[in-house]
């Protein structure tokens, strides 16, 4: 975390800095995690559609998603 706040130094004072930490199972396996992974992206894509979101890329969803929670626009 130390070099984040280096790099983003002027951002973080600025407060016009987001971060997001991700938290790993050591317990599961590489397959297993790969399959919940998979699972997530077809969940997202799925979710997405249901929203009128019309990507191919669960990333795309999730950065959408982001940025109208972040800016608080309801869902249409």
């Amino acid at each position: 975390m130390t070099s984040l706040y280096r790099v983003f130094a002027k951002e973080i004072h600025l407060s016009n800095a987001h971060h997001f930490l991700c938290q790993t199972d050591k317990t599961k396996s590489r397959k297993q995690a790969r399959e919940e992974f998979i699972q997530a992206g077809v969940d997202l894509i799925n979710w997405g559609i249901n929203f009128g979101y019309d990507y191919k890329f669960f990333a795309e969803i999730g950065f959408s998603e982001t940025g109208r929670i972040i800016s608080y626009t309801p869902i249409s």
